[in-house]
Order: structure tokens, then sequence, then C-alpha cells
């Protein structure tokens, strides 16, 4: 079992990624080469699963599911992209990624910040590779999956909830 210090990545972690590919054109336009990423996740002891969400405005979106492990003593994550599970593009193949992250918590806020690698789903190719930035919230801009709303049933309601939900009825 995990030991009182490892932290729980169960949630959800919403913030970026960034191609480290230099890319002309955009650059030219003065865009950079981001797109939104989330992940909804659900961790049992050091290892974990749960979808990943890749996301540009009307230009492309992408679901997968994912798995991965965390080392408690580092506090690093290796988070695996292995099926995906809904795709809009236009132009361009699909990426799987795998990233190498870090956990950090500063004061109530817990960061994963690291690299990814990916590659092509249609031939296995390098897709590229850069940089994956999350912070954990509260609230999806997606739907919460199952697991996440499960979870949250489960949980035992705060220390005199109970009296307080009796009195108001």
């Amino acid at each position: 079992s995990i030991s009182a210090s490892a932290q729980d990545l169960t949630g959800i972690w919403r913030g970026h990624f960034k191609s480290s590919n230099y890319n002309r054109l955009l650059d030219s336009l003065g865009i950079e080469d981001m797109y939104k990423f989330e992940t909804q996740i659900e961790q049992k002891e050091k290892s974990f699963q749960g979808v990943t969400y890749s996301y540009r405005t009307t230009v492309f979106y992408g679901k997968a599911s994912c798995f991965g492990a965390m080392n408690p003593k580092t506090k690093k994550v290796l988070l695996e992209e292995n099926r995906l599970l809904e795709v809009r593009s236009q132009g361009g193949g699909a990426c799987l990624m795998t990233c190498f992250l870090q956990y950090s918590r500063v004061g109530e806020e817990e960061f994963l910040e690291g690299t990814y690698t990916s590659f092509s789903i249609v031939d296995s190719t390098q897709c590229g590779g850069g940089t994956v930035f999350l912070r954990k919230v509260s609230n999806s801009d997606f739907y919460k999956e199952p697991f996440l709303v499960d979870k949250e049933k489960t949980k035992p309601s705060p220390p005199g909830w109970r009296s307080w939900a009796a009195h108001w009825g």
C-alpha cells in the first residue's frame, strides 16, 4: 500500500502541452503550437488508469484511454495513452502520447509537469514531443468519468455534515 507521504493522483488534471517541433508558419503568425490537455485519473496503490482529452479549438479533439504509475519516493509519474477512444481532426493523423511527469505541491495547489513523446496510431512513426503542464482542478471541461463520480459518491461526508443536514432538513 501507499505510504502516508505518497500522493493520490485521483481526480482531474488540466493544462496544456506544447510541441518542441518548430513550426515556421505558426511562429510567423505569432501563434504558439499549444494544445489544451486534460486527464481524469483513478489511482490504486502506485498505478492508475483513466482518460485524456487533447483539444485545440475546432481544429482537433482527441480522447484516449491511459494508464500509468507513480514512484512515491521520487514523485515521478509515467502516463501513457494506450488507445484512441474518439478523434476529430482537420488534417493530420492522431498520435498517442507518453508523458514523463514530476508531481509537486505548492500550498494547496498540485501540479504535474514534464515532457512527452508521441507516435502515430496509423504507422507508429514519431509525431514529436514537447512539454506538459497540468494542475489539479475540481471541474472538467468535459463530463466527469463514471469512475470519478462513483468515487465521490463513496466519499464520507465531512464531520458535522449529517447533523447540519438533519437540522435544515
